[in-house]
């Protein structure tokens, strides 16, 4: 980050760092994926954070430990800002090189799992993420996981048995467990830290572009600022964490 590039907005993808060009900071990570980087993997469905079309999964460096925090989030209602200093995986990362697919989504080919498939990425990046988090699983556990997931086919039946299948499936050469936790991507999220930028400037998109209701349990203005506020601690506790992993890193080397 030099001083000519104070707005960047910077992650890490596929492996590369990513700073992203100046954009609103109303700019949505769907719109940046499909208008910007033309990953069109990602859906739009609903727009409204409902639908789970647009799922990818995000990566943070996990307090108290040299971990990773893999979760699934929806694109559609998650401000480009906001994935500063995150890892971002989309379907189109899931693959190896040679272009074996990632267990997930074989389970769900063998599975016949997909009709009209628009739903099917969005289902991909919750199963991926469920997987990376869990050594085995439960059809109740993957029910939770995907309650974020319509499949308005409504072939439920067979995603659910693509997702307990693929936890059978041969260890992928990309994408496994044990990659995710690597200690080089925890190195580049490290050196990828979330800044203060990128919330001021979607605090400054609140100002002007969010128009919260104005009644008798609060101000327009009232609710606007409590928002800023929020993002602001986030920001704050996201730090602090990266900064206590990092104590307990330089300790542990120490010892």
């Amino acid at each position: 980050m030099t001083a000519a590039e104070p707005q960047c907005v910077r992650f890490v993808l596929d492996g590369e760092t990513v700073l992203a060009p100046p954009l609103p900071p109303t700019t949505t990570l769907l719109d940046y994926l499909r208008e910007v980087a033309g990953r069109t993997g990602t859906k739009e469905g609903c727009a409204e954070g409902d639908c789970g079309a647009c799922t990818v999964v995000l990566g943070r460096p996990r307090a108290g430990d040299d971990g990773i925090d893999w979760r699934a989030v929806n694109s559609c209602i998650r401000l480009l800002p906001t994935i500063d200093g995150c890892e971002l995986v989309t379907v189109e990362s899931l693959a190896a090189p040679d272009g074996e697919l990632h267990p997930v989504q074989q389970a769900l080919v063998d599975g016949h799992a997909s009709q009209c498939g628009f739903c099917t990425p969005g289902f991909v990046m919750s199963l991926f993420a469920h997987y990376l988090q869990h050594e085995t699983t439960t059809r109740e556990s993957l029910i939770d996981a995907l309650a974020g997931n319509l499949c308005r086919c409504t072939g439920y039946r067979p995603i659910i048995d693509a997702g307990v299948a693929c936890f059978g499936l041969p260890v992928p050469q990309r994408w496994s467990r044990a990659d995710a936790q690597a200690p080089p991507r925890l190195a580049a999220l490290r050196g990828c830290p979330w800044r203060a930028t990128g919330i001021e400037a979607a605090i400054a998109a609140l100002a002007t572009d969010f128009q919260p209701l104005d009644d008798l349990r609060a101000s327009a203005g009232y609710r606007r600022r409590a928002a800023g506020n929020l993002l602001r601690r986030f920001q704050m506790e996201s730090t602090a964490r990266s900064l206590r992993t990092h104590d307990v890193s330089v300790q542990a080397a120490s010892a």
